[in-house]
């Protein structure tokens, strides 16, 4: 058929002409009174002449819908019409379709929502100009041991050796004090180093880039402003260039603005501004602290980018034989290795167990569906009878499946939006920066993608019954036969929610045991009794030796505040990170290994409440006096065993048999004057690591301390706060108790037991609901029969339980298959639990139970209502 008849066919089905029917109408009438009038001539009656020209011409109607064939797409009308006899049909049975609906609803959406977490930190392209060719350079000790940054002698020599890379850079994150004399603001950028500009595929729209000299020299005085600075700070002064501005109160001259479509990886707020650092190489410092981007050549294939860095790795070993063992070798990262590495599993798991709660909810609206059709058969029947062939009927019942499934997906992204949102307030630092989820047209599609397949199972679920109809059957038999079509493909489905229900549950059960256990876990230090003074970054008008006066002048002030019984100055609160570095001992060189270390003032072991033997720190503890520290337990069973460590020396910064540091004054012995009891450093869920502890005066830290505080965190608050603003106002004090940064240290368990544990409810629930609706049709399906056997004098309890067995048999088959599922997933959740194993069998025992109390909840009432039948009403049903 033409293009030219296709598009008119459109256009008849489109528009309704009522010309054309008159038309059609009188020819046919013309036909059939010219019929009649030849019979008449041929000596019938008039009513025979008539019905004999009726039999001859046949169906009138089925004569026009030839004719409108011809005018119109026959398909797309069926499918308008399936669509209004869809809508029709729901309204008639609003139970059905608001059930239908919200079950879902829920699985759409919460499926919406975990999608657009995963693909934000997991499939999203980076905002960055041809985000294939970026790439991380990291180093590898062996397989599973790795970090994604180089020291600074293996930068250089991948800078110097790389032929793959078209480009490569260093960069590190900086908070500063941006502004002018009048006023300066708090700001996050960039000091990059290298070919950044190039690498990252971004040249500043306004002024110049850095040139090589400034980039070699590391300090030159030249600032690169970020757009969103540059429109909120300076009013998108296109002027700007070439003025100077004040960073950290030293001058620095503008050359250049970078266009708003600058976003840098790790953190849309790292672009603020950019300046230029030099790279000091130094052989003998081992310390992977230099962050390496590069661009790998365009077109160049993964085989040829492997083998350069095989070759770079080769090349590296025999030029620096002491410095890296055969072992050890160049790795490239994504940027999801480095800023979603821990995330990546948590977003697998959640969205396997999204994808079974979608699971669930399909089984339970295709079984919703079979109820429904077989209550229908009398209507397909008769539907038959009158010329529907099995292709129209099917088509019709899809059609009533992807109303369903589109009506679904439209409230389900209404719930996924909804969900998006809350899924940030309650977990918005579990998410790498940059990643925030939005419903996007990707997500959309996926919305779609999903409700479209669901609808195919939806119809197909309705449409398989039909082909087994028989048409007889399907108009004379009781719409309460004692038999119904689609049993066994209830009782599968029913198998299928049970299987998806018992791995939710089983994952739900080990995470909230796992959470409840690290809840109960010792920080080691007295969170409810402390508070924290975090005082951000100190005033750019102060120098290093004006900043420790300022922090001790704080120290003294606070210390006079009623209701403070200690305070101590630390370089951050417990269960953040601290300074890493390594150490070991003359007497053991060979057990050297990576410390946490914290430079304190006196009396911080009294303010967190940790035990300390030996002494603390004091007023002799100075710069030029003999170096002291105070190590934790763990580090003293490493070194000394149960012998005291009191009196012993540590090398700080030594390692493999030399210095780590060219600085002479750190090159020294340190003396231990103490022990102190562990606290968790790193987190609740991690052991304690060795950690060594000196005094602030001999080694300053840096330049954003926290004050520590005891005393009742509810009644001092708001006298700290008045506290460091008189002593200096430019400061904004974040004041909380450590309690806060404890609960804070378990957001990403916690997020995850109460995501999970929601998800295992909402299938319980729809397991729940399932097994209700299986067992309810089957009592409303065999009602005569459930009548014959009581009249016979069948007990109610066995008919009760005949009622329920075949179900109860699914759900037990479902019941272990499930856990077997899970047997076999379980790893998946390794790494999430705290001392809490995959196979524990008392966990596996809750969850079973769980579910088998709430199948027979489920069963009871459909079940009870089986045993109340009455034999002479059942008896006389149609």
């Amino acid at each position: 058929m033409s293009l030219r008849a296709w598009w008119s066919r459109i256009r008849g089905t489109l528009r309704r002409d009522d010309a054309l029917e008159r038309e059609m109408h009188r020819e046919m009438s013309f036909h059939l009174e010219m019929a009649a009038k030849r019979n008449v001539e041929r000596g019938m009656t008039p009513d025979a002449a008539a019905r004999a020209a009726r039999l001859r011409f046949g169906s009138v109607e089925a004569a026009r819908e030839d004719a409108r064939d011809a005018q119109r797409a026959r398909v797309l009308e069926n499918i308008s019409a399936d669509v209004r006899f869809a809508l029709r049909a729901l309204r008639r049975a609003p139970s059905f379709a608001i059930a239908t609906l919200l079950t879902m609803a829920l699985g759409i959406g919460a499926s919406t929502a975990i999608f657009s977490v995963v693909d934000s930190v997991m499939l999203r392209p980076l905002p960055i100009p041809q985000p294939a060719d970026f790439t991380y350079v990291g180093w590898q000790w062996r397989p599973g041991d790795d970090i994604p940054a180089l020291t600074t002698l293996q930068y250089e020599f991948v800078r110097e050796h790389s032929r793959a890379f078209a480009a490569i850079s260093a960069y590190n994150t900086d908070d500063a004090q941006l502004g002018t004399t009048d006023k300066a603001t708090p700001v996050r950028g960039l000091s990059v180093n290298g070919d950044f500009f190039r690498t990252i595929g971004f040249t500043p729209q306004l002024g110049r880039a850095f040139d090589s000299t400034e980039l070699a020299e590391g300090d030159a005085p030249v600032i690169i402003l970020g757009d969103a600075t540059w429109r909120a700070r300076f009013a998108a002064d296109r002027n700007i260039i070439g003025r100077h501005i004040l960073l950290d109160g030293n001058p620095r001259t503008v050359v250049g603005v970078m266009p708003p479509t600058f976003r840098f990886p790790p953190s849309p707020e790292s672009d603020g501004f950019l300046i230029p650092f030099g790279i000091q190489v130094d052989a003998t410092d081992e310390g992977h602290n230099t962050q390496v981007i590069a661009r790998v050549r365009h077109g160049i294939t993964d085989a040829a980018r492997d083998a350069d860095l095989a070759s770079l790795t080769q090349t590296f070993h025999a030029t620096y034989p002491a410095l890296a063992s055969p072992k050890e070798a160049f790795k490239l990262y994504t940027h999801r290795d480095v800023y979603a590495r821990d995330q990546q599993r948590t977003l697998l798991v959640l969205f396997g167990a999204v994808s079974l709660l979608l699971l669930i909810a399909c089984a339970n609206t295709a079984t919703l569906l079979l109820v429904r059709a077989s209550t229908r058969q009398r209507e397909i029947a008769v539907r038959a009878s009158i010329g529907a062939g099995p292709a129209r009927i099917v088509q019709q019942l899809l059609t009533e499946g992807f109303v369903l499934a589109l009506a679904s997906a439209a409230l389900g992204l209404a719930l996924g939006m909804v969900a998006v949102r809350s899924f940030l307030a309650v977990a918005p630092s579990v998410l790498p920066d940059g990643m925030a989820p939005a419903l996007d047209g990707r997500v959309v599609a996926f919305a779609l993608a999903i409700s479209v397949f669901t609808g195919l199972v939806f119809g197909l679920a309705a449409a398989i019954p039909s082909f087994r109809l028989r048409l007889q059957s399907g108009i004379l038999s009781s719409a309460r036969s004692t038999t119904g079509g689609g049993t066994r493909t209830r009782e599968t489905l029913v198998f299928l929610e049970t299987a998806s229900a018992v791995v939710l549950l089983a994952g739900a059960t080990l995470l909230t045991a796992s959470f409840a256990r690290l809840m109960h876990v010792d920080p080691g230090f007295d969170a409810d009794s402390v508070t924290a003074v975090k005082l951000g970054r100190l005033p750019a008008t102060q120098d290093t030796a004006g900043s420790v006066q300022l922090v001790d002048r704080l120290l003294e002030r606070i210390r006079r505040v009623p209701g403070v019984e200690h305070a101590a100055v630390a370089p951050n609160v417990p269960l953040e990170r601290g300074l890493n570095v390594v150490a070991d001992t003359r007497e053991h060189p060979e057990l050297g290994v990576n410390i946490e270390m914290r430079s304190v003032s006196p009396d911080y072991f009294a303010t967190l409440g940790l035990p300390l033997q030996g002494r603390d720190f004091g007023s002799g503890d100075v710069a030029g006096a003999q170096r002291v520290a105070i190590v934790n337990e763990t580090f003293a069973r490493r070194f000394w065993g149960h012998d005291s460590p009191i009196g012993r020396t540590i090398q700080i910064g030594h390692f493999k048999g030399r210095w780590m540091t060219r600085q002479k004054d750190l090159q020294v012995q340190t003396v231990v004057v103490g022990v102190s009891g562990d606290m968790h450093e790193l987190g609740l869920g991690r052991a304690a690591r060795p950690t060594v502890v000196v005094p602030r005066t001999q080694h300053p830290g840096n330049d954003t301390p926290v004050l520590l505080v005891r005393g009742n965190p509810s009644r001092v608050a708001s006298a700290l706060r008045n506290a460091v603003l008189t002593e200096e106002s430019q400061l904004t004090p974040e004041i909380e108790p450590l309690s806060a940064t404890v609960s804070r240290s378990v957001a990403a368990p916690r997020f995850r037991t109460l995501l999970i544990g929601t998800f295992a409810l909402s299938a319980l629930l729809l397991a729940a609901i399932g097994i209700y609706g299986v067992i309810a049709a089957v009592v409303q399906q065999r009602t005569r029969e459930i009548g014959i056997r009581l009249s016979l004098g069948a007990p109610r309890a066995s008919v009760a339980i005949g009622v329920v067995q075949r179900c109860f048999v699914s759900v037990a088959v479902g019941t272990v298959v499930g856990l077997a599922a899970f047997w076999v997933l379980r790893r998946s959740l390794t790494a999430m639990l705290y001392d809490t194993s995959t196979g524990d069998p008392r966990m596996l025992a809750i969850a079973v139970v769980v579910l088998a109390i709430v199948a027979m909840l489920a069963a009871w009432i459909p079940a009870r209502r089986a045993s109340l039948v009455d034999p002479v009403i059942a008896l006389r049903l149609d």
